[in-house]
């Protein structure tokens, strides 16, 4: 799904922020996961929160694929926001979202090690 993502940003289809944005996550949350693998024995656990997200990103980046070979918009500018259209701004809340659940997660998990708490 990367290479589909940066390639729809280098034909502008869309937003380069955007692609930024979720690529990101994923580089910190995937770092964050190593880190915690090392320092508890165990990554972090998949959520709903990160399966919606994937969701999500995979229907804008269709749409917006879709959208780009046909030469079309379906919305019309005043619904597009900083170059995203509605389905973009949902995709783009999923992702702080699930950056900001899998973030506290982990921190509440290390917390919890740190105070001699057990794994959960």
């Amino acid at each position: 799904m990367t290479a589909f993502i940066i390639t729809l940003g280098f034909l502008g289809a869309v937003p380069v922020w955007f692609i930024a944005v979720a690529l990101s996550r994923d580089i910190l949350i995937a770092s964050g996961g190593l880190y915690l693998t090392k320092r508890l024995g165990s990554p972090p656990s998949s959520n709903i929160w990160g399966k919606l997200t994937t969701l999500t990103l995979s229907i804008y980046m269709s749409i917006a694929a879709i959208c780009y070979m046909l030469d079309t918009t379906l919305w019309s500018s005043d619904l597009v926001f900083a170059g995203l259209d509605p389905v973009g701004l949902v995709s783009f809340a999923f992702v702080l979202i699930s950056f900001f659940v899998y973030f506290s997660e982990s921190v509440r998990r290390i917390r919890n090690i740190s105070s001699g708490h057990t794994l959960s």
